[in-house]
């Protein structure tokens, strides 16, 4: 996913945000120097969002389980999540194509339920303290990533704009992506 981020900054002309060695199967990236910790946010180029930033794309000003409303039934149909997801009730356990569900706020699909999502931050403990937009590291490939928003074989549970998971990233399967960003402005 990191080195997709990469070729796309670099068919745009843009710095690169990992560095990535090897290639085919044996691809290793990780972040590149200059941009490391909180200066993710001054790279130019693509990349994977942070925790906090997939959290606030998701929820687009909202303050409910989903952004379409609140989680009414755990597993089961939820008729909030049906309206913005595809999950374990309603997919036929089967990944489905972007934008057939309704939108957020902001226009973004597919936030709940159809494929995780990989986040730039390695899963941990949030800190004892408050925080405002944490941002984590990635010391190697072999560490564990955060991924958020559910999959298609999912109870409605594990689709809230709250629910955070983790996988490893040499992990393949057909229930994980990744959505690239890029920081825009200072």
């Amino acid at each position: 996913a990191v080195f997709y981020c990469n070729v796309l900054s670099a068919l745009a002309s843009l710095k690169p945000c990992y560095a990535c060695t090897g290639s085919g199967q044996s691809v290793k990236c990780t972040e590149a120097t200059a941009y490391a910790g909180k200066n993710v946010y001054s790279c130019p180029g693509y990349r994977l969002p942070t925790e906090a930033e997939w959290e606030y794309a998701y929820r687009a000003g909202t303050t409910t389980d989903f952004h379409s409303g609140a989680i009414l039934f755990c597993s089961g149909k939820d008729p909030n999540l049906d309206k913005i997801g595809w999950y374990k009730e309603n997919s036929a356990l089967l990944a489905h194509p972007v934008g057939k569900k309704a939108a957020n706020a902001w226009g973004l699909h597919d936030m709940s339920g159809n494929v995780w999502e990989l986040c730039h931050d390695l899963y941990g403990s949030y800190p004892s303290s408050a925080v405002v937009d944490p941002v984590g590291v990635i010391p190697d490939a072999h560490a564990q990533r955060v991924i958020r928003g559910g999959a298609y074989y999912d109870q409605a549970d594990y689709n809230r704009a709250a629910r955070r998971e983790r996988m490893s990233p040499g992990v393949y399967n057909t229930y994980r992506g990744f959505r690239p960003v890029r920081s825009i402005g200072p």
